[in-house]
């Protein structure tokens, strides 16, 4: 049975069995004698939706495991701010200098003939 088939027929069943347990409720209060038959068709109702639904919720489990997405240091939660701040003000010596290096005139006053011809 496909995953959401499972799902929708639980929900289905669930609601049914409300409503029969309703009518269960209507049916006894007029003395009726279909009353239980009411009640039964609800409790049987009730616990194939309460397995289907048990089945779901076995399936997500055992489908599921944190280690295929994490790895042993992630789910390791033992952590010291210290070690965060050590690594976030940590540089690296390599590429704290750029490769090439450009001087920026920091004049006041720039001429027109500066810009047109690139200088």
């Amino acid at each position: 049975m496909f995953k959401k088939t499972k799902l929708h027929a639980a929900i289905s069943l669930v609601i049914q069995s409300m409503a029969m347990t309703a009518l269960f409720f209507i049916f006894w209060a007029q003395k009726k004698s279909i009353a239980r038959a009411f009640l039964a068709v609800a409790a049987i109702e009730g616990s194939a939706a309460a397995y289907l639904l048990y089945k779901i919720k076995k399936e997500k489990e055992e489908t599921f495991d944190p280690g295929d997405v994490l790895d042993e240091d992630a789910l390791n939660l033992d952590i010291d701010e210290g070690d965060i701040t050590s690594c976030l003000s940590r540089v690296d010596e390599d590429n704290a200098t750029p490769k090439s290096k450009v001087e920026i005139p920091k004049e006041d006053v720039v001429s027109d003939a500066e810009f047109d011809t690139g200088v």
